[in-house]
């Protein structure tokens, strides 16, 4: 399944794990789906080649997200 989606804001999340602190690159979306698109805007943690290739450069931008 594809979901064309736009990206509301594009930020950073940092806790403390087991290894030390954590830091990841998590972007606020919105689905555009025209029949039934969600009701509320939903978090995606990018993985880190993910966060490499995009950062900051997708915010306010539509993007199409595979979901398996």
């Amino acid at each position: 399944m594809r979901a064309n989606l736009q990206v509301i804001s594009e930020r950073l999340d940092s806790f403390t794990g087991k290894r030390g602190k954590v830091t990841n690159k998590v972007l606020s979306l919105l689905d555009l789906d025209p029949e039934k698109p969600f009701l509320n805007t939903f978090d995606y943690t990018m993985s880190e080649e993910e966060a490499e290739k995009h950062s900051g450069k997708v915010q306010g931008k539509r993007i199409e997200l595979a979901i398996t």
